[in-house]
């Protein structure tokens, strides 16, 4: 499985957009520890850096998270032998009774407003029950020693890939279900959250879709409205989007097929990250056609989409 998780490097934020750079860490083929290179965003192959002979040694399958919280990029991993949710860099720290047997996590922060607080962050994973089935839970990283709770997610596929993000005000997880293969976003901030599918007619997400999501607050976006972009595999492990602005009722596009975006490896992990000043989305993936290393794939907000849902 090839797992990574892409992050902007917050040094360069502000900079001449030429020059705006990602921290991308990923798990290695073989010896399953921590890889960690910089490029720019939108640039080549960088270095890769460290030994991941001598790093956590991760679960295989399994992703990553990387969140920014309290100007320090975190890395989260499921270890191998024992299931465990870690932080893996910058330091490594087991999350106490937090396990993650299936090895698919989800996370996303949020800056405090009070600076004197640490930033609020969380994670989410899966839990399968024998007799009550698949449910997500949440850990607060806020309270590592407990903070844990059943997000209310019910008929979950039990591999789902997971996604989160927070647009300033509440917290949101992307996962997939049993029935039809229907991905859903839920709000995750509030208990009882409300739940919505980014597809309602002529599904196109395979089973065990990968999925990944960014959001673009309204400021950003230039919109009176943030924006929420989630991306999925179809049956032939093509890239597709949809997108809904934030509001009391999420309504989301009719999904669209990212234009030039190749045939996705069906084991990768899909990262994005907002290029805000050039207006579009940087996925970072692995495709059939380039196995050896990381692809880049770009979605500009405003292009017209190659192909809509039929």
């Amino acid at each position: 499985m090839s797992s990574l998780s892409a992050i902007i490097n917050p040094v360069t934020l502000g900079r001449d957009v030429s020059k705006l750079k990602v921290y991308i860490y990923t798990s290695h083929a073989t010896e399953h520890g921590l890889g960690f290179e910089q490029r720019v965003i939108d640039g080549g192959r960088g270095k890769i850096l460290g030994d991941v002979k001598k790093t956590t040694k991760l679960r295989n399958p399994s992703t990553l998270v990387s969140l920014l919280m309290d100007d320090t990029v975190r890395v989260y991993g499921v270890e191998h032998d024992s299931n465990n949710i870690c932080l893996v860099a910058p330091i490594h720290e087991p999350i106490p009774n937090t396990f993650a047997k299936q090895g698919y996590i989800a996370g996303c922060a949020v800056k405090n407003k009070n600076d004197s607080k640490s930033d609020p962050g969380w994670l989410y994973y899966t839990v399968v029950d024998p007799d009550n089935g698949t449910s997500i839970q949440e850990q607060s990283l806020s309270d590592t020693t407990g903070g844990q709770r059943n997000t209310g997610a019910d008929g979950i596929f039990d591999n789902t890939w997971l996604a989160a993000f927070h647009d300033g005000a509440t917290r949101w997880m992307v996962y997939q279900k049993k029935k039809n293969n229907v991905i859903f976003v839920r709000d995750v901030g509030v208990d009882d959250g409300d739940e919505y599918a980014v597809e309602k007619n002529n599904i196109i997400a395979r089973q065990q879709a990968q999925i990944g999501a960014v959001f673009v607050s309204a400021a950003d976006s230039g919109t009176n409205k943030g924006v929420a972009w989630i991306y999925f595999t179809n049956k032939a492990n093509q890239l597709w989007r949809t997108s809904a602005k934030i509001s009391d009722s999420l309504k989301f596009a009719v999904p669209y097929l990212v234009p030039d975006s190749g045939e996705v490896k069906p084991d990768s992990q899909i990262s994005v990250v907002a290029d805000v000043p050039r207006r579009r989305n940087v996925i970072y993936t692995m495709l059939k056609s380039n196995t050896d290393e990381i692809s880049i794939i770009i979605d500009e907000w405003d292009k017209k989409a190659e192909k809509p849902a039929e």
